[in-house]
């Protein structure tokens, strides 16, 4: 499923990426199936995709 998402405005020392792609982490795989009581779970922290913005304070 797509989800469109507002692009955020990064604040002092962060970025703004626009993800093009996520993978699942195999320490999130237990979660799915039920095993895992962490919560909120927020899957697909690794990810690839293009810095569109940048904050205050960020070089290079």
């Amino acid at each position: 499923m797509d989800v469109e998402i507002p692009d955020a405005e990064p604040g002092p020392g962060e970025v703004a990426v626009r993800t093009h792609i996520s993978g699942l982490c195999t320490s999130e795989l237990p979660a799915w199936s039920g095993h895992d009581g962490t919560r909120p779970l927020r899957p697909g922290h690794e990810l690839s995709g293009e810095i569109t913005a940048v904050g205050a304070g960020v070089h290079g």
